[in-house]
């Protein structure tokens, strides 16, 4: 994220904070705890505390999370999480997912005018923007946290955590790059590539995701990682084939 978007950022959310606390009644201001009142163990502790917080709201009370799956489009998916947070008077889920919402109609509707691209590809774009907007509040919190602005910083954490939890967790370089292998290796050898006639790199990496996804859940594969795990081994394939 540049330095001016991330400021934009910033500014945009320090703003709305001081307008929801002129509007606040006085005795609901909360009391500051400036950071060199707490001991760095202190700190520590109220930082978890408030994170393991922020994470909770996504939970039930059968204590599962209730993670994106991509049985309905994502955007459906935020606003129905929306809808519920407004029910439940849930200031916090209410702010996140509004804010989250909007940003998103914003660029979905972009894609879909100007690419139109399909469903599928504008879902694959709405979950990168849903991890933008993850990575713009840590960044955000690093940043506030530079300027001494503890408070701020474990807000912007605590809105990530929760969007985090929203979402299936990504697997690591080395966990896809193993899966992606095994994927592969096991569908050239019982023949599902070529199913539908003579695959491409297109069809072998389409295959490859939604086997991924279906184990691992729509948005924690990034096709990007797989197109370039998968090339070296259609190479190889080919050069022995050759």
């Amino acid at each position: 994220m540049s330095r001016i978007a991330s400021t934009s950022h910033l500014f945009a959310k320090a703003f709305l904070r001081a307008t929801n606390r002129l509007n606040a009644p006085a005795q609901l201001q909360p009391t500051v705890v400036t950071t060199s009142s707490l001991s760095s163990s202190q700190h520590s502790w109220r930082q978890t505390r408030r994170i393991a917080s922020a994470v909770s709201t996504a939970t039930g009370q059968t204590g599962e999370t209730d993670v994106y799956t991509g049985d309905i489009p994502l955007e459906q998916f935020l606003n129905k999480k929306l809808l519920a947070a407004r029910k439940s008077k849930d200031a916090f889920r209410t702010n996140v997912l509004r804010t989250v919402v909007g940003e998103l109609q914003t660029e979905l509707k972009s894609k879909s005018g100007k690419q139109k691209e399909a469903d599928q590809n504008l879902d694959v774009a709405a979950v990168k923007s849903l991890r933008t907007a993850i990575s713009k509040r840590k960044t955000a919190a690093k940043e506030y946290r530079e300027s001494g602005l503890e408070s701020s910083a474990e807000t912007e954490e605590q809105e990530a955590a929760y969007l985090s939890s929203l979402l299936p967790k990504e697997l690591s370089g080395e966990q896809l790059s193993s899966e992606v292998t095994r994927l592969y290796v096991e569908a050239r050898e019982n023949g599902a590539f070529e199913a539908g006639g003579k695959p491409t790199i297109a069809s072998i990496l389409a295959q490859t995701v939604e086997s991924l996804e279906k184990v691992h859940g729509k948005g924690s594969i990034a096709t990007g990682e797989v197109a370039r795990i998968l090339m070296p081994l259609i190479q190889k394939k080919a050069e022995n084939q050759g």
